[in-house]
């Protein structure tokens, strides 16, 4: 799958590539799937970073409850996912905040098709 990224000023580009990548490892682990990441244009999933109405028509709920959303594989959105950029994202780490890579690797599921299950 070919995928751009864009980042949040919570945490530093390189960190956000990072926490991104090892998301996807995580489903390469599982999968015959490989993840690249590409400059833009046409991916298979565009990852984003947004606050509150970003034109999706699954406008964000500001700090708090939902974290980000992805859509299941298909045409337009399908596989895109977006992260609430009104959370405070961080990355193996003990402060407040959110941690990007495991809501990544949960998203980045229902992005390849997963539903939640028991």
């Amino acid at each position: 799958c070919a995928l751009p990224i864009y980042y949040t000023p919570d945490l530093p580009q390189s960190t956000v590539r990072r926490a991104i990548t090892e998301a996807f490892k995580v489903w390469e682990g599982v999968t015959d799937l490989r993840f690249t990441e590409v400059g833009g244009g046409d991916a298979d999933i565009i990852i984003q970073f947004a606050r509150l109405y970003h034109q999706d028509g699954y406008p964000f709920d500001g700090k708090g409850l939902v974290l980000a959303h992805a859509f299941f594989p298909g045409t337009d959105k399908g596989g895109d996912t977006h992260f609430d950029d009104d959370e405070t994202w961080t990355f193996n780490s003990d402060s407040d905040g959110v941690d990007l890579f495991m809501v990544a690797a949960h998203e980045f599921g229902h992005a390849l098709g997963l539903s939640h299950s028991n």
